[in-house]
């Protein structure tokens, strides 16, 4: 077992990383380490910083701003990062939608935007944002390439000699992340034997309880970035048959088969309570029968356990049983891997998604146009990463409360983002189901991690071993 090399233990396979396509939790991981945006939050305080762009963006009047390309900064193959490449980058994914113009003025990027989109420092962090030659999709200037010889199961990264150290020192030679297959209950038990066994220095994939069993490692509890969801495809179902079957979901039960203390998990509005508190205001209630138009549904469960679903399966299960209460069947659809259940969402081919959503940067912004603007529908053609509107619910006044988001001051940004919750639980398009912590394992080789508190990706630069 070579010293130098960190070890990984994932939950699935490390497969799509570019981060111009949709990926699942651990194609990000990998991105992160690949590529960088032009800015990150700071380690331990979260603070915006920069790192493909020299310094904050400078606003040129009310509508424009401008950031400058960090001199010296190179590829992985050893080429310059220029201001050329960022916007052939940004073009990729982050700018549709958003009426921004991008331009280029020597070694500085010109943004011309409309009254929208009040901090762009915010929004490019995330991890569509992500620079790269060209905006090729697979050359980056992150502290890591990729190893020869990966597998989805078993991947490697190396040092990228070209990296100029803004991450942090990025002194760890190689990176393996190695997958340990979930039983067939969804249960981490191979993880969790590897972790004790002292086989695996690091994880976030593990579900809170999973990580209280362990004894020999470091355990690091946050509020996390992430819900679980219930989506209803509303090209199918209708409001009514919506609103029946979100009053009678009991949240505290399937929460209380993820976690001991259900209390301080279970979801009371979409967005995670790290991003405010926002009450849906969506409570149990007897049915009426005849509003249902349906009977039987057909219900998607994620393919593997999630940071904010321990247990899919269990959770499926049970989520039956109580519709099966008031005369709704569940046929249950367990998708079989990360390109299965892509493309059963963008086919639009089911009546309802177990999932979640976890957070791409710390603003409810972003979580809310990911979730239910209606350009953020999962289509045959659509390759934006950040399009996770899984109940494919094109509503107007929706899509003027987020418009409104966007534009607002804090106060009325406050006011909008609550007007927005309560519409969801009115229309009832999906219900959220629990917040996700974030959970992190340590081997005790292990030196210089600080959990971020808004960033969802690890940057294993920082970390030493």
């Amino acid at each position: 077992m070579d010293p130098s090399t960190l070890r990984v233990g994932l939950v699935t396979p490390a497969q799509s990383h570019d981060p111009y396509r949709a990926m699942d939790y651990i194609g990000g991981v990998v991105a992160g380490q690949l590529f960088q945006s032009p800015f990150a939050f700071g380690r331990g305080d979260g603070a915006i910083r920069p790192l493909v762009f020299a310094g904050p963006l400078e606003a040129r009047g009310a509508a424009r701003s401008v950031g400058r390309v960090r001199e010296g900064l190179r590829f992985s193959d050893g080429s310059p990062v220029t201001a050329s490449d960022v916007i052939a980058s940004l073009n990729q994914v982050w700018i549709r939608g958003r009426g921004i113009r991008l331009r280029e003025e020597r070694d500085c990027v010109i943004f011309e935007r409309p009254s929208g989109i009040a901090d762009l420092h915010a929004t490019l962090v995330t991890s569509w944002s992500a620079i790269s030659k060209n905006g090729d999709g697979r050359t980056g200037s992150g502290a890591y390439v990729v190893g020869p010889g990966s597998t989805p199961e078993r991947f490697e990264l190396v040092r990228n000699p070209h990296y100029a150290g803004q991450q942090g020192p990025g002194a760890i030679e190689s990176i393996e992340l190695r997958c340990y297959p979930p039983d067939p209950d969804g249960r981490a038990t191979k993880l969790v034997a590897a972790l004790e066994a002292g086989e695996v220095d690091f994880t976030q994939v593990l579900g809170r309880d999973d990580a209280a069993r362990l004894t020999r490692v470091r355990k690091l509890y946050q509020p996390g970035s992430s819900t679980a969801i219930l989506y209803l495809n509303t090209e199918r179902l209708d409001v009514a048959m919506r609103r029946a079957i979100v009053t009678s979901v009991d949240r505290y039960a399937l929460t209380s088969l993820c976690y001991d203390n259900p209390a301080g998990f279970v979801a009371r509005g979409l967005l995670p309570p790290r991003m405010g508190s926002y009450a849906d205001e969506v409570t149990q209630a007897p049915v009426d029968r005849g509003q249902l138009a349906k009977t039987e549904l057909e219900l998607l469960v994620v393919w593997a356990p999630r940071p904010y679903l321990s247990r899919p399966a269990k959770v499926a299960d049970a989520l039956a049983e109580q519709l099966a209460k008031v005369g709704i069947r569940l046929t249950i659809t367990h998708a079989k891997n990360a390109d299965d259940y892509f493309g059963r969402l963008e086919a639009g081919d089911y009546d309802a998604v177990l999932s979640g959503w976890i957070a791409d940067s710390g603003d409810p912004r972003e979580f809310l146009h990911s979730l239910v603007h209606g350009n953020s529908v999962l289509a045959p053609g659509v390759d934006n990463p950040s399009a996770s509107n899984l109940a494919r619910w094109r509503d107007a006044e929706a899509d003027q409360w987020i418009a409104r988001i966007d534009e607002g001051s804090q106060g009325r940004h406050s006011e909008a983002t609550a007007a927005l919750i309560r519409h969801i639980g009115e229309q009832a398009p999906l219900l959220p189901l629990m917040y996700g912590p974030s959970v992190t394992v340590l081997s005790r080789r292990v030196r210089s991690f600080e959990p971020h508190p808004l960033n969802i990706y690890p940057v294993f630069a920082e970390l030493s071993v």
